[in-house]
């Protein structure tokens, strides 16, 4: 044990050494720039059926030159995932992206068929594998995965780490149908231990890349593949200019290893508002005689209309981080504010709240879905007040998910994408899941701390500024 400890201790202290943000700008040997940015790697579509449970600014220097790691990322309805290689030889490991927790973790062979169901990684077959001895334990708002840290070589796509740290899980408890799961949360969101680095934090530390960014594109609201890109972004898949939002710090109480202080772990931004509205297009015709022919001749014109039906703007002391999480398969918000979208969008044919599940269950298709607008209002940063917020706004019919089919069209049961959250410590975290974030393309940018975010091209959602203020809670960071 004592061996494995300090084969662990001289790792991180050779990545903590590369670890730090400001390397990031001060590497500007030729070779080395050649090394990061000379590739842009992507895998082949795989497509995927099982599912996970689950309850509930200049930006010039990131582009598309610095692309280095693009993978594929697959909808299996639920999640996506990527395939990852561990171990000498390599094994092919599905794992989960969650942008919700930091951890890498995958299941061992060791783990009963029974409990893990998905491919296990054998770590008898692997040459490189290392045990830490060291309790591995991750909790979600329904169940855990425990085992005990290992480490081995991770590879994604031709991008590796040779030597990265996981959770090695022989036995998961109340989380059904899973699989491993690929965390990108910031280090202090990590349950490992203080000091864990997580897998992109490896591929900077060896220079694979040259920025702490990653960007994922989940195309639109019905597509079931996408990709993520490690070390920059691919302008070509959205729609006008990419919105950029500061992050909120994480409070101490939500992070393993934060001594008390708040710090950056989920990728959260200051929420403002939650709204609805309605839009319309009126057609007008008109008759006119012609003078030579003496005939009449019509025309038609058309405008759209727009109505507020409702407009809800959070309170200065009220919980309004919104977590952009991609383990996460609905949008959660409290009860209430759930309710009223629901009575607000939907005819009351049209939907009814299944309290096993705790989802609304909704006709599959109707034509008025695409006339209702769902928008999440969004500050730009913490203290800009007089700033101009972000507004995301998404067709309801985007936030309709097949429950028994692939699609809205051969589906005879369907769940509405929001869904009340539940609470915790006394609090009711707002989670921005995939039903909100399939049709936008997204950037996650460490050194700058902060969420980009543009709608995917032939997706209906748009993301733009509003014209006017309305109402910004000032949060200073500390």
């Amino acid at each position: 044990m004592k061996k494995a400890l300090a084969t662990r201790t001289f790792f991180l202290f050779l990545a903590f050494l590369f670890s730090f943000p400001q390397h990031n700008y001060a590497l500007t040997s030729d070779n080395r720039q050649q090394r990061r940015s000379s590739t842009l790697l992507r895998l082949p579509l795989v497509q995927r059926y099982s599912k996970r449970s689950e309850t509930n600014n200049s930006h010039n220097s990131v582009n598309n030159e610095n692309l280095k790691s693009t993978i594929v990322l697959v909808d299996s309805h639920s999640y996506y995932s990527i395939d990852i290689q561990i171990g000498n030889p390599p094994q092919n490991i599905p794992v989960l992206l969650d942008t919700g927790s930091a951890d890498l973790w995958v299941p061992g062979i060791d783990c009963p068929s029974t409990v893990c169901k998905s491919k296990k990684f054998n770590r008898n077959n692997s040459r490189s594998f290392a045990s830490f001895n060291e309790t591995f334990e991750i909790h979600y708002a329904v169940g855990y995965a425990s085992g005990y840290l290992a480490q081995d070589i991770v590879t994604a796509g031709q991008a590796t780490v040779s030597a990265q740290e996981f959770g090695y899980v022989i036995d998961i408890v109340n989380i059904t149908g899973t699989i491993g799961t690929l965390g990108l949360g910031f280090p202090n969101l990590a349950e490992s231990y203080r000091g864990y680095l997580p897998f992109m934090y490896g591929l900077f530390a060896q220079h694979t890349i040259q920025k702490h960014v990653f960007s994922i594109y989940l195309h639109d609201g019905q597509g079931t593949t996408g990709e993520i890109i490690f070390g920059g972004i691919d302008n070509s898949k959205h729609n006008g200019d990419l919105h950029f939002m500061d992050l909120t710090k994480t409070k101490a109480g939500q992070l393993s290893h934060a001594n008390g202080v708040d710090q950056y772990g989920f990728w959260q931004v200051a929420g403002l508002s939650i709204g609805v509205k309605r839009t319309d297009t009126i057609y007008t015709s008109t008759v006119a005689s012609s003078n030579s022919k003496k005939k009449a001749e019509s025309s038609s014109a058309s405008r759209s209309t727009e109505q507020t039906m409702l407009e809800y703007t959070f309170g200065e002391t009220e919980e309004s981080d919104f977590k952009f999480d991609t383990g996460t398969t609905y949008t959660y918000l409290n009860p209430i504010l759930t309710q009223n979208i629901v009575m607000t969008s939907f005819a009351a044919s049209d939907a009814k709240f299944n309290e096993q599940n705790r989802q609304y269950e909704v006709t599959c298709t109707r034509p008025y879905y695409s006339n209702i607008i769902i928008q999440f209002g969004m500050s730009p940063g913490l203290d800009k007040i007089d700033g101009r917020p972000i507004i995301l706004s998404t067709p309801l019919s985007d936030f309709i998910r097949p429950k028994n089919g692939n699609s809205t069209d051969d589906a005879t049961r369907c769940i509405f994408g929001i869904a009340p959250t539940l609470e915790q410590d006394g609090e009711t975290s707002i989670i921005i899941g995939l039903s909100a974030l399939r049709s936008l393309y997204l950037v996650f940018d460490t050194d700058q701390a902060q969420i980009g975010i543009a709608s995917v091209i032939g997706s209906q959602a748009f993301v733009t500024r509003d014209s006017q203020q309305i109402g910004i809670v000032s949060k200073a960071k500390s």
